[in-house]
């Protein structure tokens, strides 16, 4: 379908599109040579009576006030100032003020200049000349001043200067802006400056004239043809010219001059509008009822986008509102353009008009974010090409609509045909044998075609999920976790130190709970491994008891550990697999037990080196029947128990599945209304076992509890150090007795002991008459304490799982965007005496290694950062001399492989994953001392 035709010679869109390219590529010739004009790099312009127009940027000196308190004396006696390097030079989105000097030299005969800031988006700027006497005065104006505030009526804007024969003047500018930054200075006499002006109108005038001479034939066509598509296009097209009148200053200059405000308003909720009409556009365009990607309607979610957008620029600042409502149109046109390819696959004329008229819009807007975002060189074809892209696509767009109703009335007509030629067919049987196979085929094929989209798209969202609910979450857990982690090693008392440690291992619960579900993703893959490392087990046992210990406190019901003297203290195995199938398993006794107790027990097999641990509660129990359905993914008993209880039963699956991964086994043995015993069986070598304390062996110690298991648990515990313990049945001496250990709700007994008593008080009770007490339930290492306490008046040394070592000689660079995370690794880092610098994104970071005075020795790189992320930043660090013998550690909060080694790949060392623990950072400071080159350890 040809669009003009001339003779022989046929314009079709592909021909215009063409056309449009090379136009682009003339104009950017054009605009590239304009932006280096002057390139040479002078002092000062000088100005004789053959100047007429010269691009000030090489003669011109900048400095960026980040204070924002400089004032003009200031500035004068300033001596950072540097000289611009472009024709155009772009700050980007900044809050700095920029002051600007420029140096005139009139050599030719007294004559008025006209200095002018050639970009019409700048709030503020302070324009100062000096007088006769020398003094400078200053004159106001801007994009958020009335337009009366401009010395001459410009949408750029411009300021006359008065220069003698001979005569020099240095001009300072102050100049921010909430958009872009961008001070294209240039120099011009009046007469040239009247032409540019005259120029400048005569073309705007052509383009908005365009513009309403479309719009005016579009709508009246709308009157005859009603088509959507007409009333879409025209609110489109007066939608984008009122985006240009902002853009390019004509609104200020005509329109909205007296309220400068609006025009930083309107732009960006213009832009998150044109994103809207952009899909129903595209929609009523080519007949669609519905945007689909696959099954799923997505024009809802792109409309949230752009009414997203149009809510911000009423509720955020204007830097922010006008980069959100552009990432809006971002996510749009790649969108509406496939939906045109997908439409000329199906050989749709309209696709080409569409495509062909949209390729001028995708170039001039494509260049005109990317200028915006400061990601290439500001230039004549970057700052107008949307104006040239936005008219070739309103022509284009305004033909296809037109070929779209004649293609419309041509098949209409041939449909009639078609149906006048099947009436003359006379084998009627076979044609409706033919027509309903293919239908039952095609049916076939779609069915095909759409179970195999789901499961695509299943597996995408699922690992998509994953990800990022794995980083939503433990990126606030590695602040929470990181301030309770440095809150734990400022003095407590016993009770504080216990509610903190609560908050800890409550905290590494949640974590645990997202491994669960990656590791179920994972188990399912059958990617799941495995870790064998020393491990300390009674440390392990008891967090699991004071994860559980308000929620049984709450319950009334007891939570007991019992672990046998035998039971070494330090094995090996995999500590994470292990806390995670003990939770599981805990947490469903807890949840299942309405009254009697719930009891944690660890057996060590010595002969067969094997760790036996198990889970008794007197709660609901199970029957036989409902036995079968445990250990299944998402199965519970039966319905009633997910309905009283929740939960999915996920929890069981896992630890099954995890037992098997480390070579043991799981059961139960449960019987309905009395009760269930879970226990699982762990193949695993002994490191440590415990040892007689001096101070508590021999020492003897009577345990009074109405709950025998409650006895036994304590008894087992004390017995280990080598304390002697004897029940209320035993037959004992009261005068030799040590300490008595006495349940708060034990019976009164006849018998009187001289001797201490140590009360075993339920969580939420308090202890008769100030007694020495012990909080129910309690772990072994808060039992033994108390009982040191008792005995010795003292407390063994709580120790951390890592030892404090003094790194003050390391030099630490941290990468990280978010405060919070700045301050727990300070925080942590602090520890260790060790004060690092910061960064707040990879080039921040690439700086600091330059300008460092010595070399870092290690790098704590976060992997998600703005403007560079952790990855690109290693990738370029590793090619400076400077890192040749840094370590560079990766920092995320994912934790999926990929994620690794994609950090690996990019040249770090290592790569941890959020929340950060003490004692992993303490392994990586320790290896980063031990790798340092010689001549850099201290002396």
């Amino acid at each position: 379908m040809h669009l003009f035709r001339i003779n022989n010679f046929r314009l079709g869109p592909t021909t215009v599109a063409q056309g449009l390219l090379s136009l682009l590529v003339i104009l950017s010739g054009i605009g590239l040579a304009y932006a280096h004009t002057a390139s040479v790099t002078r002092s000062q312009i000088q100005l004789d009576h053959h100047f007429t127009y010269e691009s000030a940027a090489h003669s011109t000196s900048f400095l960026l006030d980040s204070s924002q308190k400089m004032d003009l004396q200031d500035v004068i006696q300033a001596n950072k100032w540097k000289q611009m390097d472009r024709g155009y030079t772009n700050f980007g989105f900044t809050q700095d003020h920029l002051w600007l000097r420029l140096t005139l030299h009139n050599e030719g005969p007294k004559q008025t200049y006209i200095a002018r800031l050639e970009y019409p988006l700048l709030d503020h700027i302070q324009f100062y000349q000096p007088d006769a006497d020398g003094q400078y005065f200053a004159l106001e104006t801007g994009d958020q001043l009335p337009f009366s505030s401009r010395p001459l009526k410009d949408r750029y804007f411009s300021f006359p200067v008065e220069l003698d024969s001979g005569q020099s003047k240095t001009l300072y500018w102050r100049v921010n802006s909430r958009d872009t930054l961008i001070v294209p200075l240039t120099v011009a006499t009046q007469d040239a400056y009247e032409t540019d002006q005259l120029h400048s109108m005569m073309l705007f005038g052509m383009y908005y004239g365009a513009i309403l001479v479309i719009l005016f034939i579009n709508s009246f066509l709308f009157f005859f043809l009603r088509q959507k598509a007409q009333v879409y296009y025209v609110a489109l097209l007066a939608n984008y010219a009122i985006v240009e009148l902002s853009l390019n200053g004509t609104g200020n200059v005509y329109l909205w001059g007296d309220i400068p405000e609006f025009t930083k308003f309107v732009r960006p909720f213009a832009i998150g509008l044109l994103s809207i009409l952009t899909v129903k556009l595209t929609k009523s365009y080519f007949g669609l009822r519905t945007l689909r990607l696959g099954r799923i309607n997505v024009e809802p979610l792109i409309i949230i986008v752009g009414v997203t957008a149009m809510i911000t620029s009423l509720l955020v600042p204007f830097s922010w509102a006008i980069q959100i409502s552009m990432l809006a149109m971002v996510i749009v046109t790649p969108y509406v353009l496939t939906v045109a390819l997908y439409q000329l696959y199906l050989r749709k004329n309209a696709a080409r008009y569409y495509i062909t008229g949209w390729i001028g819009f995708l170039v001039g807007g494509l260049l005109n974010i990317l200028r915006a975002f400061d990601l290439i060189e500001v230039s004549f074809i970057s700052t107008y090409g949307s104006q040239i892209g936005s008219l070739f696509t309103l022509v284009i767009l305004n033909m296809g609509l037109t070929n779209q109703f004649r293609e419309f009335q041509r098949n209409s007509e041939q449909s009639k045909e078609r149906i006048i030629r099947q009436q003359e067919v006379l084998n009627k049987q076979l044609d409706h044998a033919v027509t309903e196979r293919t239908q039952e085929l095609e049916a076939q094929k779609q069915e095909a075609d759409n179970a195999r989209m789901i499961a695509e798209q299943a597996l995408a969202t699922k690992s998509q999920f994953l990800a990022t609910m794995s980083h939503e979450i433990r990126t606030p857990m590695n602040g929470v976790l990181g301030i309770t982690q440095i809150l734990m090693d400022t003095p407590l008392n016993s009770h504080q130190r216990h509610l903190i440690s609560t908050i800890k291992h409550s905290g590494d619960t949640l974590v645990s709970i997202i491994n669960d579900i990656l590791d179920y993703s994972k188990i399912e893959a059958g990617k799941l491994s495995t870790e064998k490392i020393e491990l300390n087990l009674r440390n392990l046992l008891d967090e699991c008891i004071e994860l559980f210990s308000c929620a049984t406190a709450e319950k009334q019901i007891r939570l007991i550990l019992s672990v046998t003297p035998e039971t070494p203290i330090t094995v090996m195995g995999d500590p994470t697999r292990l806390r995670q199938i003990i939770i599981n398993l805990l947490g469903n006794a807890v949840k299942f037990t309405d009254k009697g107790y719930v009891a944690l027990k660890a057996h060590f097999d010595k002969s067969h080196s094997q760790l036996r641990i198990t889970i008794i509660d007197t709660g609901i129990g199970i029957s036989d029947e409902q036995q079968q359905k445990l250990f299944q993914s998402f199965s519970q008993a039966d319905s009633s128990t997910t309905r009283k209880f929740g939960g999915t039963g996920l929890g069981l699956a896992i630890s099954k599945s995890l037992t098997q991964l480390m070579g043991g086994c799981i059961g139960l043995k449960s019987t309905a209304g009395k009760g269930s015993e879970f226990w699982l069986e762990l193949p695993c070598k002994a490191i440590i076992y415990p040892e007689p304390n001096p101070a508590l062996k021999g020492k003897q110690i009577l345990i009074l509890d109405p709950l025998p298991a409650a006895v036994n648990g304590v008894a087992a515990a004390l017995t280990a150090y080598g304390v002697i313990t004897f029940t209320e049945r035993d037959e004992f001496s009261p005068e030799r007795l040590d300490l008595v250990i006495q349940h708060l709700h034990q019976p009164a007994s006849l018998r009187r002991f001289s001797c201490p008593t140590l009360i075993l008080r339920p969580l939420q009770e308090a202890a008769p008459n100030n007694a020495a007490n012990i909080q129910d339930p309690c772990t072994h290492s808060q039992l033994i304490q108390a009982v040191l306490r008792q005995l010795t008046g003292r407390e063994q040394p709580v120790t951390s799982r890592y030892e404090v070592t003094d790194f003050s000689d390391l030099k630490v660079l941290v990468a990280e965007d978010n405060a919070v995370n700045q301050m727990v690794v300070k925080g942590l880092l602090k520890k260790f005496n060790i004060v690092p610098d910061l960064a707040n994104d990879g080039l921040e970071a690439i700086h600091c290694v330059q300008s460092a005075p010595e070399p870092y020795d290690l790098i704590l790189m976060d992997c998600e950062m703005p403007n560079l992320d952790g990855y690109q930043a290693t990738t370029q660090l590793r090619h400076l001399p400077q890192c040749s013998h840094t370590r560079i550690v990766g920092l995320s909060a994912h934790a999926m492989q990929e994620h690794r080694e994609a950090g690996l790949k990019a040249g770090m060392n290592d790569f941890l994953t959020k929340p950060l623990a003490i004692e992993t950072l303490a392994e990586e400071l320790a290896i980063t001392c031990s790798l340092r080159p010689v001549d850099s350890l201290p002396k």
